[in-house]
């Protein structure tokens, strides 16, 4: 009897705990301050230069691959529906791409650039992390190391300066990144105007 009661107790104990690390788990996932499409236009505007009044961000978003739009058919996700399940830290990247690069069937055209958001859900394949690392490192230490070659490096969302990019891109490893992103599309960063016309790497870190 006494061991029948001893282990029921124990069973007690670990349905107990399996249910504070639950518990526990819902309270540090829940969202409390998303973006909303207009302040993701907002961003790009600020930080890109391309994204100028000449420029016009279109209402279609690619959110971890997937199309969305400001407004929706009947039964369709919005991209807003679809930011608030995401806090902003979050986010790891926003960029935009040039409509007429991207092949996807769209409802309308009347728009120059696509807004692309990555989240921390998107994990990255070592392979890709690899190619990446690779292009930016050939770049600053590799054959290809030029001053115009040199392409402007975003470090857990700081820009670097070439020398500090120098440094740290001769002792860091794959192990090391999280997430690493080279953007294909031209992107002009406000006050990193020399460096990054060479292109821009944005890395993130474990």
């Amino acid at each position: 009897m006494k061991t029948n009661t001893s282990f029921i107790l124990l069973v007690l104990l670990k349905v107990l705990f399996i249910s504070s690390c639950v518990t526990t788990k819902n309270v540090s996932q829940k969202v409390t301050n998303s973006y909303t499409s207009n302040e993701i236009k907002q961003y790009i505007q600020e930080r890109f230069l391309h994204a100028s009044d000449s420029l016009k961000i279109g209402a279609m978003f690619i959110l971890d691959g997937i199309p969305y739009y400001e407004e929706s058919d009947v039964n369709e996700h919005t991209i807003d529906s679809e930011l608030k399940k995401y806090d902003k830290a979050a986010i790891r990247t926003i960029y935009f791409v040039n409509a007429s690069k991207l092949h996807i069937v769209c409802r309308s055209y009347d728009f120059d650039l696509i807004p692309i958001i990555r989240t921390n859900e998107n994990k990255q394949k070592r392979k890709a992390k690899k190619e990446m690392l690779t292009w930016v490192k050939d770049r600053y230490v590799g054959e290809h190391r030029t001053v115009n070659h040199k392409p402007l490096v975003i470090f857990n969302r700081k820009p670097l300066t070439t020398k500090t990019a120098f440094q740290l891109l001769q002792t860091l490893k794959i192990k090391h990144i999280d997430f690493i992103q080279k953007y294909e599309e031209s992107q002009v960063i406000a006050g990193f105007e020399h460096i990054s016309k060479n292109g821009v790497v944005e890395i993130f870190t474990k």
